[in-house]
């Protein structure tokens, strides 16, 4: 019976993680640079069928011949101008993105769950960590780490102090009498 159990909390810490790894993985997804340009290329085509759609209800009133150059100037000048902006922001995403980071020769170290480790107390000897790099990521095992942060008390907070019956100064706030 104890056996059944140890293997089903297994198996449950094991769909856990293996969820946890999902979820992380989509969110790293989501930030991927090529991932932000498809949305933003299929905004552009979004953009660029209404301006259509626009000008052909516009052709409805205008002759035909001005119009379809219009439309052909406007879809072009629309085109141009928003290329032109995501290239920009293609080129802004891929100075500072995370893979740009990495490759800068910077690294993300985290314990097996996925949580980042920001300080060197937070870990002690013995601790598995994952550190990602630019090509790979590297499983280690800490051997000696700086001692833990002692645990800050918590100052109790002082009653409010009662009002002054007799106070040096007159009130700002209050009527003389």
């Amino acid at each position: 019976h104890l056996q059944r159990a140890i293997v089903r909390e297994g198996r449950t810490a094991i769909a856990s993680r293996a969820r946890r790894v999902e979820v992380l993985a989509n969110r790293l997804e989501t930030f991927r640079p090529d991932a932000v340009f498809a949305e933003r290329r299929a905004r552009l085509r979004e953009a660029s069928h209404a301006l259509t759609r626009a000008m052909h209800h516009r052709l409805d009133r205008t002759p035909i011949e001005r119009a379809a150059t219009r439309l052909g100037q406007a879809s072009a000048s629309v085109a141009r101008v928003r290329t032109e902006r995501l290239d920009h922001l293609a080129h802004a995403l891929s100075l500072v993105g995370p893979a740009a980071v990495l490759a800068r020769g910077y690294s993300v170290t985290t314990d097996p769950s996925g949580r980042v480790i920001k300080s060197a107390t937070s870990v002690a000897g013995g601790d598995r960590l994952v550190t990602r790099l630019s090509d790979g990521t590297i499983r280690s095992t800490v051997d000696d780490a700086p001692p833990q942060r002692p645990i800050k008390a918590v100052k109790a907070k002082r009653p409010p102090r009662p009002p002054d019956p007799d106070p040096p100064q007159m009130d700002l706030f209050k009527d003389p009498e």
